[in-house]
């Protein structure tokens, strides 16, 4: 059963998609730019109240549509916000994506002067995101939204979303399997979903890990200006092109090299090797041998284990995508700096699905990232950085990447471990995943909305 969760936190005052994720099968991320603090603060006048809150739906209904907003720092400077409050924001949110391009490994294909969006000849200064239960919902809401715009307000760049069949993403894994449930936010609490406890069990992760005027995993409140940033918290977006026939045709070459044989058996082992679960979702260290897709739908059960018995990666090995995004007890001891590096991720595919055999041609497809988290540096950055682009924390060397959206095209990259196949080590991973664009972006919370619009 899941543990309870008693309700804190202002919910009224929060963008709804900041505690929960809305599960509304189209999605579609608008990308803004203002031509004047005038035109930008009337539009956002108009639209506040249309913002989708945090508070909870009734029973047994979804609307047909919501709508969030997020800013860049450029698009807060433009509406008006202080300097001293815009001063208060840390460096990487002043600096903004594509000015990280490095420390983040968006160098060559994937460089910023690549990007569909985000490049910084193209200023973005504001995100609106819609979600929506069917395609002409999210077709009329989008009307309404453009209808508003008035001369202050201009689209740059419009990216749908939608849910695959079968809840997938693009190489063929079930996605948004596991989330940190946040403390205070009167959602439910699964075991394997959150912060585990030594003495067994889990918790929910502190609200400031996520919501900035809050104590966070260190007991800390965000300094940022309480006018502001109370409620807020920082998304980052990112457009992943993801090269699906390459994946696909890495798995086939190579599981007749380790297994003997292009076995569709062997392919789907060597596949959950690489992610760290099988492609219906269920976890390698719950269905070590074989998938069980039954594992994969139980939620009060398909989190609920830890790697700290897997310490040599025998049943998922340590590079692996999903154990280096959530290492949860494995890093010996050091517990704590897991619980401070968790985001809360609200990403959806973009694109078709690529049939078997069919070529994997422009404009491709792909996952649209979203990432929450209270502090981007610390969270976002770090993850990006020292887990999936590097692998000392787990012992495997500066340039053993994530096999599945590292960097791997980098020099001296490449390799990846598989403790018990033979041979061991693989040292030809390609690049799997090319950033397209993406931004740092500021999601006020409500009444920060409203002083927004009305200085």
């Amino acid at each position: 059963m899941p543990a309870p969760n008693p309700l804190t936190l202002p919910l009224d005052d929060l963008q709804g998609w900041v505690v929960r994720g809305y599960h509304l099968p189209f999605g579609l991320h608008l990308f803004l730019t203002f031509a004047s603090g005038d035109g930008a603060r009337n539009w956002l006048q108009t639209n506040t109240n249309q913002v989708t809150t945090a508070t909870p739906w009734p029973d047994n209904f979804k609307p047909s549509s919501t709508l969030n907003v997020a800013f860049t720092f450029a698009g807060l400077r433009t509406l008006g916000a202080s300097e001293a409050d815009l001063a208060a924001f840390p460096d990487e949110f002043r600096a903004g994506m594509a000015a990280r391009a490095g420390r983040l490994g968006d160098v060559g294909g994937g460089a910023p002067e690549t990007w569909e969006i985000g490049r910084s000849d193209q200023p973005v200064h504001a995100l609106v995101t819609l979600h929506a239960t069917t395609e002409d919902a999210r077709a009329q809401r989008l009307a309404a939204l453009r209808a508003g715009f008035g001369p202050g307000v201009q689209e740059l760049f419009a990216q749908p979303t939608g849910l695959l069949p079968g809840e997938v993403e693009h190489f063929g894994f079930r996605d948004g399997l596991s989330q940190p449930p946040i403390e205070g936010s009167g959602i439910p609490m699964y075991p394997g979903h959150g912060v585990p406890l030594a003495a067994g069990g889990w918790r929910g992760l502190k609200a400031g890990e996520l919501i900035l005027g809050h104590a966070d995993e260190a007991g800390l409140v965000s300094p940022l200006p309480a006018t502001l940033a109370h409620n807020g918290t920082f998304l980052v977006l990112r457009k992943m092109r993801q090269h699906v026939g390459a994946f696909r045709q890495y798995l086939h070459e190579t599981a007749d090299r380790l297994y003997g044989s292009p076995a569709a058996a062997h392919v789907e082992r060597l596949a959950a090797k690489l992610v760290g679960r099988w492609r219906s979702g269920a976890p390698l260290e719950l269905a070590p041998l074989a998938d069980n897709p039954a594992l994969a739908t139980a939620w009060e059960t398909n989190n609920d284990f830890r790697y700290g018995q897997d310490h040599d990666g025998m049943t998922c090995p340590r590079g692996a995508h999903v154990r280096r995004a959530n290492p949860r007890d494995a890093l010996d001891g050091r517990d704590v700096a897991v619980q401070r590096h968790r985001l809360v991720r609200r990403g959806m595919p973009y694109g078709t699905w690529l049939p078997d055999g069919s070529p994997d041609e422009e404009p491709g497809r792909g996952l649209i990232f979203v990432a929450l988290n209270a502090d981007i540096g610390r969270q976002f950055e770090f993850v990006q950085t020292d887990w999936i682009d590097k692998g000392n924390f787990v012992d495997l060397g500066s340039n053993d990447r994530d096999p599945v959206v590292g960097s791997n095209d980098l020099p001296g990259s490449g390799s990846y471990l598989i403790p018990g196949a033979v041979p061991p080590f693989l040292y030809d991973l390609p690049r799997f995943t090319t950033t397209r664009g993406g931004g740092y972006f500021f999601v006020p919370g409500i009444a920060a909305l409203q002083s927004l619009a009305n200085p």
